[in-house]
């Protein structure tokens, strides 16, 4: 483990060749970090029940995080260690999307007032209903989510002039059904959390963790009916493109954006049900 920490290189930059450069590259990492956490740290202070960063905020986050990753894993080589490269980046960062969409979903009482302003609103306001889905406070997380992965797959492109036509093709598939699976989680996430349950933060956090862990150990006990395709019913389902043919994870990422749809769907119906009846009750008070 320390012979791979000292091979470490960001974008092959020689910030090892002495103590000076590897602290100043050290301390000015630590620095970045404490300066997200201390935003996060002060926005829950200032209001307890804001969302732990803002979307503007998100923006700027995801594009430090995989600038930063991308210097860490990016190197020449055969398609094969590119790859394997590439896969690491996309692990990484969907646990980094996973905390995203803790931080950035807000809660039901958050999403009522929403939709009782936008009820109140839509009739002069229409035009601005993307402007609020990507920039406001209460709006919900899903368009934010969506912009915030095109950031993180656009850092990532870089890869497409390292590798042959071939991985390439593997690249996109791959990138594909890691936008899919983020969303769909996303919206899960989303719509839990408008729950009439006092427990619904334990209930939205329990449903991710078993839609993850579950689909996992099942894979690894090694059923004998369950093959490389299954691997696309999971949360890492990039880790079967080199083993599944192109039209059945074409058929994947159909699924996956179809859920997607399903589950906005769903929410902003619930949504919208939310905002007439609050509004009114204000009209009978």
């Amino acid at each position: 483990q320390l012979k791979m920490l000292a091979s470490l290189e960001w974008f092959h930059l020689p910030y090892r060749t002495n103590s000076l450069s590897t602290a100043l590259f050290v301390g000015m990492h630590q620095l970045a970090w404490s300066y997200w956490i201390w935003k996060g740290l002060e926005r829950r202070f200032r209001s307890p029940h804001a969302t732990l960063l803002s979307k503007g905020q998100s923006y700027r986050f995801v594009a430090f995080f995989g600038l930063l990753l991308l210097g860490f894993v990016w190197r020449t080589g055969a398609d094969k260690e590119l790859y394997q490269d590439l896969l690491t980046q996309l692990t990484l960062t969907f646990w980094m999307f996973l905390g995203l969409i803790a931080a950035l979903s807000p809660h039901r009482q958050a999403l009522q007032d929403w939709a009782r302003y936008r009820h109140q609103a839509a009739a002069k306001d229409r035009r601005s209903l993307l402007k609020d889905l990507l920039w406001g406070e209460k709006s919900p997380a899903g368009v934010a989510i969506a912009l915030n992965l095109a950031i993180a797959l656009t850092l990532m492109l870089p890869w497409l002039s390292m590798l042959s036509p071939e991985g390439g093709k593997r690249f996109i598939l791959a990138i594909a059904l890691f936008a899919g699976i983020i969303l769909v989680l996303a919206a899960i996430a989303q719509l839990l959390l408008t729950l009439k349950t006092p427990k619904r933060v334990l209930w939205t956090y329990g449903t991710i963790a078993l839609l993850i862990v579950v689909p996992f150990l099942v894979l690894q006990t090694g059923v004998p009916f369950l093959d490389s395709t299954s691997w696309l019913l999971s949360a890492a389902p990039w880790a079967a493109v080199g083993m599944t043919p192109a039209i059945t994870i074409l058929f994947s990422v159909l699924t996956q954006f179809t859920v997607v749809g399903l589950l906005s769907y769903r929410l902003t119906r619930q949504l919208q049900k939310a905002g007439a009846s609050e509004l009114q009750g204000l009209l009978k008070a």
